[in-house]
């Protein structure tokens, strides 16, 4: 127990350091508000690349509220201090034997104190601090350039979970399903709140560490284009530390065009839960019951027992399973119709989407469960331990303390 306090604790103080560097610790908790933001300064007269880590915050909100998409993808990085190699001649053949020796003698060595700040980390820092109008504000604008919600929010400062039910009243999506294509020649696409239009939801989890990127996987799902709708290590800006990204469970719709190329029928949702699943059980449980499918990266190390607990879980679950395999390249057949396995290693990125999506369509079909914004909030109260914020419209998970 001990152990885990301490992990906490620092966590809890590396997220401040965060802070601190972004200019943001005088904001938190929800201090900033709209009128913060939608001010005419020098930044929206002559916006440049920021040179300061304390102008990320600022320069996200200014390209999110022109609806720039490069905004996601924000980062400053600290200037590499290198030092010289000691002038020599060396022939030829010595030349060539250093250019393949990657030994501390040889290499021209960089030295960088640390590593920049990640754009989710700006994101996330500015959700954090931002009041509940604010974040509704944002959500509209990261709704516009189609990009994930975050539907439920592991806080470090607080060691709570957050549904921000208030951001995401208002967010309204349009499409036309197939069906309705053919009813309605003229092709008029109907706006809905998701807050009360129930949809299927395909929930994508990760059991243990893995060199493939389930975040890209589910890109590369609901997005021909390839849009980034979800962040993943491949993205541009991308480190391997994220400090507020980790437990938090985002949402995104995909939105059928009523056209003989899209990719699903009708408007589906999809979760994503960033990090371990092991280290996220309420998250874990609350997506379970919502979902109409799950699809399951598994690592490809053998699974402890804790994993192979949650597995169990899931596999003996009345909801349709599709579990990739990160360390097989072939994808087995089994009785089973709504138990799926799939080979993830290797193999070819379009007929891997393409069988991903045809499980998923059929799973949608099969186990017919629709879901809204609206019902998330009432199985979060089924599954979670609530507590009441300032204001009365959003709500917050209690996390144990541990």
């Amino acid at each position: 127990m001990e152990p885990r306090c301490a992990v906490e604790d620092e966590k809890t103080t590396r997220c401040m350091n965060l802070l601190h560097k972004l200019g943001l610790s005088n904001m938190l908790p929800k201090r900033m508000q709209q009128r913060d933001v939608q001010v005419i300064d020098t930044l929206s007269q002559d916006v440049k690349p920021p040179k300061k880590e304390t102008e990320l915050s600022s320069q996200y909100l200014y390209k999110l509220m022109m609806l720039d998409y490069r905004a996601r993808f924000l980062s400053c990085k600290p200037e590499p201090t290198t030092t010289a190699p000691e002038s020599h001649v060396v022939s030829t053949e010595d030349d060539n034997d250093d250019f393949l020796n990657f030994s501390e003698e040889t290499v021209q060595k960089v030295h960088i104190e640390e590593q920049h700040i990640h754009p989710m980390d700006i994101h996330m820092a500015v959700f954090h601090c931002a009041d509940d109008f604010l974040r509704q504000y944002i959500f509209s604008k990261l709704s516009s350039c189609q990009f994930a919600l975050p539907l439920l929010v592991s806080n470090p400062f607080t060691r709570e979970i957050e549904f921000p039910l208030w951001a995401l009243r208002n967010i309204k999506k349009s499409w036309q399903s197939k069906a309705q294509s053919k009813m309605d020649s003229h092709g008029k696409y109907k706006s809905r709140h998701m807050f009360n239009t129930p949809v299927p939801v395909a929930s994508f989890i990760r059991l243990g560490e893995s060199s493939i990127s389930k975040s890209e996987i589910l890109n590369n799902v609901i997005s021909k284009q390839k849009h980034k709708v979800f962040f993943h290590r491949n993205c541009k800006g991308s480190t391997r530390d994220c400090l507020l990204m980790d437990g938090v469970v985002e949402i995104t719709w995909y939105c059928p065009a009523g056209k003989e190329d899209d990719i699903f029928d009708d408007c589906v949702a999809f979760l994503n839960l960033h990090g371990d699943a092991r280290d996220h059980p309420q998250q874990l449980e609350f997506m379970q019951s919502v979902s109409t499918v799950n699809v399951v990266l598994l690592s490809e190390c053998p699974l402890d027992e804790k994993n192979k607990k949650i597995f169990k879980n899931l596999y003996t679950s009345t909801v349709p399973l599709i579990v990739l395999f990160a360390g097989q390249e072939k994808s087995l057949t089994f009785k089973n119709p709504t138990k799926v396995r799939l080979g993830a290693k290797n193999r070819n990125e379009a007929e891997l989407n393409e069988e991903i999506i045809s499980h998923i369509q059929h799973c949608v079909n099969t186990y017919k469960k629709n879901t809204s914004i609206k019902i998330f909030c009432d199985e979060a109260r089924k599954h979670l331990k609530w507590m009441k914020t300032r204001n009365p419209a959003e709500m917050v998970m209690n996390k144990p303390m541990f």
